[in-house]
């Protein structure tokens, strides 16, 4: 018997992160700026799908990252707490989203970064953090990276997070 390995793409997986928050929205969110938006992971297989929302001068933006069951050796909360328990991390909790969620800043060499890491149900982890250049623009407030979490997840229930059927 002989078996020949051949490589095929099995293309896009049906997710569509980028319909989580539209560019009109995320600009709105980065204080009218032109924004565009690209898509990440979105192949089949992937556990973390995520789309990012830059400005076009590149000095703004926010990435919102979805990680799905097994994207995690441990359980979503065991990763949220992981994540959590940082010592060079500034932690505030979110309450009223998902099951449980907390904007974390955390200094790091090149610059403070924010983070906003939400438990979603089904074993989903939502992690929305600010990606523009410190020496160009601001960085994006945990108030930001919250709304456009609230923008997005009622439509990751919707469907935009779940593969095409």
């Amino acid at each position: 018997m002989t078996v020949r390995v051949v490589h095929e793409d099995a293309g896009r997986s049906g997710f569509r992160p980028c319909d989580w928050v539209t560019t009109t929205e995320a600009s709105r969110l980065l204080d009218g700026l032109p924004v565009t938006a690209s898509a990440f992971n979105d192949h089949e297989g992937s556990t973390d799908v995520a789309c990012g929302y830059r400005s076009d001068d590149g000095s703004r933006g926010i990435t919102a990252w979805l990680s799905l069951t097994g994207a995690y050796i441990v359980d979503t909360a065991t990763a949220f707490d992981f994540q959590m328990s940082h010592s060079n991390a500034d932690v505030t909790s979110i309450g009223d989203l998902g099951i449980e969620a907390a904007c974390v800043l955390r200094n790091h060499p090149s610059g403070q970064r924010t983070h906003l890491w939400i438990v979603l149900p089904g074993e989903r982890l939502l992690i929305v953090s600010a990606t523009g250049d410190p020496d160009v623009g601001p960085r994006e407030s945990c108030d930001t990276l919250t709304e456009l979490a609230r923008i997005a997840i009622p439509r990751m229930e919707g469907g935009a997070a779940n593969p095409r059927r």
